[in-house]
């Protein structure tokens, strides 16, 4: 009777310890980031390179430079589709004295808000 105890509380220990979770951090690091000293015409690429460090994404649009910083916080539960829990987005455009000319926060709040995120593949044809 002893090792038929023994036996469901260890089988009980092995069922629920994987029922537990796990959240994966993925991109740049908001948390430290200090949203309070970026200004438009004034904060320059260089010192945003000091404080925040290399962008995810770097594009031109409209012949001007794009920096983008992406972080998100996806969830993990046993065999469940992933879901994504926290997602931050900060866009840099630069003007032609590399000082910040549009600045945009956004968030997995600011999704359904004219923005959408396509995980698509992106086909170029110069690229074969």
């Amino acid at each position: 009777m002893k090792f038929f105890k023994i036996s469901i509380l260890l089988l009980s220990f092995f069922v629920f310890s994987g029922c537990s979770f796990r959240v994966d951090k993925t991109g740049y690091m908001f948390e430290n980031a200090d949203f309070n000293s970026l200004q438009k015409g004034v904060t320059s690429k260089n010192t945003i390179l000091k404080s925040f460090g290399s962008p995810t994404i770097i594009s031109i649009i409209d012949n001007n430079e794009v920096w983008i910083y992406y972080s998100e916080d996806i969830k993990h539960i046993l065999f469940f589709m992933p879901k994504v829990i926290a997602r931050q987005i900060l866009v840099l455009q630069f003007n032609d004295e590399d000082r910040i000319s549009y600045l945009k926060k956004l968030s997995l709040d600011d999704e359904d808000k004219n923005f959408f995120i396509n995980f698509n593949k992106t086909f170029v044809k110069s690229h074969k």
